[in-house]
């Protein structure tokens, strides 16, 4: 009772907080403080040599923020999740230049999406080759990164490495690994003033950073809330900057909130209910407090600190009448503990053993990178292995066969069966109904008795299938069955039941030391026939080793109960 009226006080006391400080009313009052002559104003500004680095770029806060920056003729480097965008973003910039040909070759876009390890480390790769061949004399440089990027998602959303959108946008990878990058590298300690500036929120008067299965949103217990989940990155991003600013005294490190500022992000994500945050400020008022931190002299800022309108604010407001309180703060063990797990999840390596044992607590969703074509899943499929149903035990010889009703618009499926000690052929027919459109890799499966198809909702997912359609896998949710699919008929192989691990010898690396068979010679053809591996054989067990295996671990399937189907019919 306790923590719910701490939470109820500490919301209430943002949203008072907020009304008064974030809107374009605190705004209004805040400038009136600012220090004379503005350096913003200042039209002899000039940036020349210096290097800023804004992800998020191509709109709102973010846009402003470069746009500012070059006009005063600074190197910007505008990270961009996409090109098009990104690139209709720089050609306005330098249309809106004085000369344009010089700005032309000062603004850069680096296509990468920051919730993506991959693309965050490919980004700073190509920063840091495009440095290098600006200026061979000089080391390469960075006087700003700006980790502006942000989204907020209803609905827990990951990525295809596996991670938490959000979490992976604001403190994993757009923040700790980039500027973990640019810190480690020696770029910014050895550049001049450096600073990093974190887009952060006045979130943070909302919640303390919590456990880490819940900031990653991987907790079975508590249920995911877009709004919180936010909110632990953002307060995930002071902490960070305030550890940072002790380990890296020589870089200027800070986090910013930029007030309740009208941007395509927020109209995007609140829609009519921006109306709570009214008024709201303009993209400009939002955006240069962020530009101040970016150009000030490093004297006049104070590194660790969470800004707003160029000042440093509290950082927690959940005690009475808006002193700290207690309920928003982390220990030392709490933030050395997050340090540490970011650093861990920030390298694909030691982040997906993590995440292998993580996601085998949850139930498996649709893939969103992933579109099925219903014609092109029409036919035969055979079943190379599996992680049986009570049916399929013992099973030889099982086939699924497609067919589209375009009429229904439903999947009709016959599977075909030989059962254990059993000469005779076996069939289940079911009804397949597409529920995630345009996706199509998600259907409810009602089977068909005495006649009737039966409406059981039979959750089947499709997770991995071959641009060519030339094999699949599909599973139910919970991970009970499993069908490796492929058109192709199987090699002949007579056992049935047993671990594919043992079947293709997965943990050898030589087929010939995993299939010692395979140099065996002799005069008997018949002999030769039951010695001899065959070349399917050979090509099931690279398609194990180098694609089914590394996409069910991903998944969190234990491969050791995924059993190899027994074929007797083909040779």
């Amino acid at each position: 009772m306790f923590s719910s009226f701490s939470q109820f006080t500490s919301t209430a006391q943002f949203f008072l907080y907020g009304r008064n400080n974030f809107t374009r009313t605190g705004w209004d009052k805040a400038m009136r403080n600012y220090e004379k002559p503005d350096i913003l104003e200042n039209i002899s500004l000039d940036l020349t040599g210096k290097v800023y680095m804004i992800t998020g770029a191509n709109s709102g806060i973010g846009r402003e923020v470069a746009t500012f920056l070059a006009k005063r003729n600074a190197h910007v480097y505008l990270i961009c999740r996409n090109r098009l965008p990104g690139e209709v973003t720089r050609s306005s910039m330098i249309r809106d230049s004085e000369d344009p040909q010089n700005a032309s070759s000062r603004i850069h876009i680096i296509v990468g999406d920051c919730s993506l390890e991959s693309d965050v480390r490919d980004a700073w790769d190509y920063f840091f080759a495009a440095e290098q061949a600006r200026d061979r004399s000089s080391p390469p440089r960075l006087d700003g990164l700006i980790c502006n990027a942000g989204l907020l998602l209803n609905e827990r959303t990951l990525t295809n490495e596996g991670v938490e959108m959000m979490f992976a946008t604001h403190l994993l990878f757009g923040v700790y690994l980039l500027g973990k990058l640019a810190l480690d590298s020696g770029v910014m300690p050895t550049t001049s003033s450096s600073r990093i500036i974190v887009m952060s929120s006045g979130g943070i008067y909302n919640t303390k950073f919590p456990a880490w299965d819940v900031a990653t949103s991987q907790s079975r217990t508590t249920p995911f809330d877009g709004q919180f989940v936010y909110a632990y990155t953002k307060r995930g991003q002071v902490l960070l900057c305030e550890r940072w600013a002790e380990e890296y005294p020589e870089v200027k490190i800070v986090a910013a909130h930029p007030g309740w500022t009208l941007t395509p992000g927020l109209e995007k994500s609140y829609g009519e209910s921006k109306k709570h945050f009214e008024p709201l400020r303009t993209i400009w008022q939002g955006a240069e407090g962020i530009i101040w931190l970016a150009v000030a002299p490093p004297e006049k800022i104070e590194s660790g600190a969470f800004y707003l309108d160029r000042s440093p604010q509290p950082k927690h407001i959940a005690g009475a009448f808006f002193n700290e309180g207690t309920f928003t703060k982390n220990t030392k063990a709490e933030v050395d503990e997050m340090m540490a797990k970011l650093e861990v999840w920030s390298s694909k390596q030691t982040r997906e053993l993590e995440l292998r044992e993580i996601i085998k607590k949850f139930p498996l969703r649709p893939r969103l990178d992933l579109t099925l074509d219903i014609k092109k899943m029409s036919g035969r499929w055979y079943v190379l292995a599996n992680i049986p149903t009570t049916l399929e035990i013992g099973a030889i010889n099982c086939i699924e066969k497609y067919q589209f009703d375009a009429k229904e618009e439903v999947m009709l499926s016959t599977f075909e069966y030989q059962p254990k000690d059993s000469k005779k052929l076996t069939t289940l027919e079911m009804r397949g109904k597409v529920v995630n459109s345009p996706l199509q890799t998600h259907w409810n499966m009602d089977p068909k008795f005495m006649g009737f198809h039966v409406p059981l909702a039979l959750d089947l997912l499709f997770l991995e299938i071959a641009d060519d359609y030339s094999y699949c896998l599909a599973c139910t949710p919970d991970r009970s069955a499993l069908w490796v699919m492929v058109r192709d008929t199987p090699s002949q192989y007579s056992l049935a039941g047993v671990p594919i691990n043992e079947v293709y010898r997965l943990d050898i690396e030589d087929d010939a030391e995993a299939f010692p068979l395979l140099n065996t010679r002799t005069s008997s053809s018949s002999i030769s026939t039951m010695q001899t591996v065959s070349e399917k054989m050979l090509k099931e067990r690279k398609f194990f080793r180098e694609i089914m295996r590394p996409a069910m671990e991903d998944l969190g399937i234990d491969t050791r109960k995924v059993l190899r189907c027994a074929w007797t019919l083909w040779n």
